[in-house]
């Protein structure tokens, strides 16, 4: 999957598709870099599937730890870690747009809407041992 001149990719959450931007689960607290301000934002991106040029992939890496720094040292961190901070970076540097059936999850494939599914995200628990546990230190 390429980029276009972004020199980025990004997949749009298919929970979101058609949705009010008033109705994403975008970061509100002003008090991490992650925040997006009601009203704000046109795509919800989910955070399984992204990428780009080495160029812009370094850049939006860099960008992204710098914000997560800083909220650590401020002692905030956004509602969805890094999809949060994905989220900005993508409203302020739109990505080539795929569609939803590029990581359609396993288990929104019970809706009659499935669309032409391209990529198939697998969700944690059909492949992680149930007593997994994430590492936080």
């Amino acid at each position: 999957i390429l980029p276009d001149d972004s020199g980025l990719v990004g997949v749009e959450h298919p929970h979101y598709t058609h949705r009010n931007n008033l109705q994403f689960t975008y970061d509100r607290n002003p008090a991490t870099r992650a925040c997006i301000p009601l009203g704000e934002g046109l795509i919800y991106y989910q955070a399984c599937l992204w990428g780009g040029t080495t160029k812009a992939f370094m850049q939006l890496s860099k960008t992204i730890k710098g914000w997560v720094d800083a909220d650590l040292q401020a002692g905030v961190e956004p509602v969805w870690l890094d999809e949060s901070y994905l989220n900005r970076y993508f409203l302020n540097n739109p990505p080539k747009t795929l569609s939803h059936s590029f990581a359609w999850p396993t288990y929104m494939t019970v809706y009659d809407t499935t669309p032409t599914v391209k990529i198939v995200q697998l969700q944690k628990d059909d492949y992680l041992p149930k007593n997994f546990r994430y590492i936080t230190e």
